[in-house]
C-alpha cells in the first residue's frame, strides 16, 4: 500500500474537478479513490456536474463521486403566484383600519379667571 499524501489528493481533485488540467487516468491509481472521496466531501453537486458537462470526468467517474456525496438538497418550493383576477371581476374592497384618535379636551367648558 502506497502512502497517500493529502496535499496531492487536494491538488489532484482541484485539477480534475475545478480546472480540468488533469484526468483520473493521468494520476497514480492509488490516488483515484481518495481524490473522489475528497471531491465528494469538498465540492458541491454543481461543481461535480460542471466537471462532467465540460468533459473533465466521465459519467462513471461522476457517478462514483456523487455516490459518496450526501443526498442532493431538495429544490426550494416555488412561491405561489398571486391569484389573477378575471376581467369583469369586481375589485376586492380596500379595508382601511380606523385611526386611533385621542379624545380632545373641550375648551369651551373650562373658563379661566381673568
Amino acid at each position: 500500500m502506497a502512502i497517500i499524501l493529502s496535499f496531492l489528493v487536494g491538488s489532484y481533485a482541484r485539477d480534475i474537478f475545478l480546472y480540468g488540467n488533469r484526468t483520473f487516468p493521468s494520476i497514480k491509481p492509488d490516488y483515484v479513490q481518495p481524490v473522489k472521496q475528497y471531491a465528494a466531501a469538498t465540492y458541491s453537486y454543481d461543481q461535480v456536474d460542471n466537471a462532467l458537462s465540460r468533459g473533465w470526468i466521465t459519467a462513471q467517474e461522476h457517478a462514483h463521486t456523487t455516490a459518496l456525496m450526501p443526498p442532493r438538497p431538495a429544490p426550494p418550493e416555488p412561491n405561489p403566484a398571486p391569484e389573477q383576477s378575471m376581467p369583469g371581476d369586481p375589485e376586492p374592497p380596500v379595508v382601511i383600519p380606523p385611526t386611533a384618535t385621542e379624545p380632545q379636551a373641550d375648551d369651551s367648558s373650562s373658563e379661566e379667571a381673568v
